[in-house]
């Protein structure tokens, strides 16, 4: 399953950004955090319970994140924009099923 994540830049500061993108690599899944403040999770499992991720992110980090909100991206997947070269190897192997 793939989730979206996104935190609030104006409250947010780097060391929970920071914090949050080492907890969701320690769980073994592919992440791409190109943009201060967005997260493309793939291979979190089905079963996964948001509620209770949110209620685990805000115990591992409890002063960094003020507000955050967790999407799931399920179903068919459409996207565009414009995103650094680098990061585009990640985004075609990870979230361009269709």
């Amino acid at each position: 399953m793939r989730l979206i994540i996104t935190t609030d830049s104006a409250v947010t500061p780097v060391s929970g950004r920071n914090a949050l993108t080492a907890f969701l690599e320690a769980k073994g899944w592919a992440v791409w955090h190109w943009f201060q403040d967005l997260w493309l999770i793939d291979g979190v499992p089905e079963q996964i319970d948001v509620v209770a991720l949110r209620e685990e992110i805000r115990a591992a980090i409890p002063a960094g994140l003020p507000h955050f909100l967790i999407l799931s991206a399920e179903g068919l997947i459409i996207h565009s924009g414009m995103v650094p070269i680098p990061s585009l190897q990640w985004l075609m192997e990870h979230w361009n099923r269709r």
